[in-house]
């Protein structure tokens, strides 16, 4: 394994979490479209249809909590480059919360990201947190303040 086992355990919790959003009929499968959309956003997006079979070890067509996950974690323990692979997740995460495409987060945009990890600030907290990453003082996140603090 090229991930050490405590960034094992921290992709699992954030790969549960990520997959608990993306099961929006909460039964425990997501689709393809699902997981398409789901491994986009955890940094490492699947290729083609061809591969969900891969994973998809009983065949049901869609994916069980528990195949998505141990194929995820044996997808990202062989991933060369953890530093790559971060930057690849900050951007897609960036570019999942920056709403408005406009290359930056604004206040607003934070928000609903801190808040998809679980977290609640106070609006102080928001402001506060944005000036801290705002390296040139725009007022907002740039994509590249934003990989530097990922």
């Amino acid at each position: 394994n090229i991930a050490s086992p405590n960034e094992l355990n921290q992709q699992a919790r954030a790969c549960l979490s990520a997959l608990e959003r993306s099961d929006l009929d909460q039964n425990n499968m997501i689709t393809f479209d699902e997981i398409n959309k789901l491994t986009e956003i955890l940094g490492l997006p699947i290729q083609n249809e061809e591969s969900f079979d891969v994973f998809d070890t009983d065949g049901s067509g869609a994916l069980e909590n528990i195949e998505f996950l141990e194929w995820w974690l044996r997808r990202i323990s062989v991933q060369p480059g953890n530093t790559k692979q971060q930057e690849v997740l900050a951007r897609n995460t960036f570019n999942t919360f920056d709403k408005d495409n406009s290359g930056s987060i604004n206040i607003e945009e934070f928000n609903n990201l801190v808040n998809s990890l679980g977290v609640t600030f106070t609006e102080q907290e928001l402001i506060d947190s944005i000036k801290e990453l705002d390296q040139d003082g725009s007022g907002y996140i740039e994509l590249n303040e934003f990989i530097s603090w990922w």
